[in-house]
């Protein structure tokens, strides 16, 4: 199987989000995080006329630093992004200079999940982008009749 993050430049990809925008994203409300012995599960919602799946994730910022920054984050599930992309709201409440990251990336924890993050830019610079490099050690459930989605986190 071919990984596509080596295939991708990640400063050119861009997802193209005129139908969802960070205040409204602000807005909705979501369950949240809940686990069980061996799980963890992100709870989300569909939004919109195009159905998009959104969850709530809590994000840590951990490594050599004195303190560890978390925050809950409500993320767009796009299984057609190869990478996991936060805005720069979102790496500023993790207490991230971007001017300290090299190439506009840095290890982070979703759930405990350590993955490597980049700057939301271009067409969504100001949405939280769950991608395939996070969500291919998770089975995702979407329900859209009933507007809920559910990721099963397995790592």
């Amino acid at each position: 199987m071919m990984d596509a993050t080596e295939y991708v430049v990640v400063e050119q990809f861009d997802i193209l989000l005129t139908d969802i925008k960070a205040t409204v994203i602000e807005r909705i409300k979501i369950d949240g995080v809940k686990h069980d012995d061996e799980h963890f599960f992100l709870r989300g919602v569909t939004l919109g006329e195009n159905a998009r799946v959104l969850v709530k994730a809590v994000v840590t910022r951990s490594g050599n630093l004195q303190q560890h920054h978390a925050i809950n984050v409500t993320m767009l599930v796009d299984t057609g992004s190869p990478y996991v992309y936060f805005t720069q709201k979102t790496w500023k409440a993790l207490g991230v200079d971007l001017a300290d990251l090299p190439n506009d990336e840095a290890y982070l924890k979703i759930n405990g999940v350590r993955v490597l993050a980049h700057v939301s830019s271009n067409h969504f610079e100001d949405i939280d982008v769950m991608g395939t490099s996070f969500l291919k050690n998770c089975k995702v459930a979407i329900d859209y009749p009933e507007q809920k989605a559910e990721i099963h986190i397995f790592e």
